[in-house]
């Protein structure tokens, strides 16, 4: 698959995320992640979790300005904190966590910058 393909791919699937959490309140399980990720990163960065196929991956995104000239290396460590916070706080079952962190250019699309996907049992 293409590199442009694969950020199309991504912008949907985020831009839907987005879309969707602007009509509904998140369930009672994502607010305690949401909260836990506030916590972690500053409630600046407005973290938004959401399931990806079933409730069994979640998919949080957050702006990357409340994280301003971060590196690579950064972003990873800061991404694994995320998705450790995620898999603590979320009681269900979980295959994997996707961690992105870009801009949101309007009500639905939301630009990835960075994006790291982690396995649920490299965090447990």
């Amino acid at each position: 698959m293409g590199g442009s393909l694969r950020w199309n791919l991504r912008l949907g699937i985020l831009g839907l995320l987005v879309a969707c959490s602007d009509h509904h309140s998140p369930a009672p399980e994502l607010s305690l992640v949401e909260g836990a990720i506030r916590s972690r990163i500053g409630a600046a960065a407005q973290p938004r979790v959401g399931y990806i196929r079933g409730a069994v991956s979640l998919l949080i995104d957050f702006e990357a300005a409340a994280l301003p000239d971060t590196t690579e290396a950064t972003f990873g460590r800061t991404a694994r904190a995320v998705a450790l916070a995620a898999a603590t706080h979320y009681e269900g079952p979980l295959d994997s966590i996707i961690v992105s962190a870009g801009n949101t250019l309007g009500r639905g699309v939301f630009r990835v910058l960075r994006q790291r996907t982690f396995r649920a049992t490299e965090l447990r």
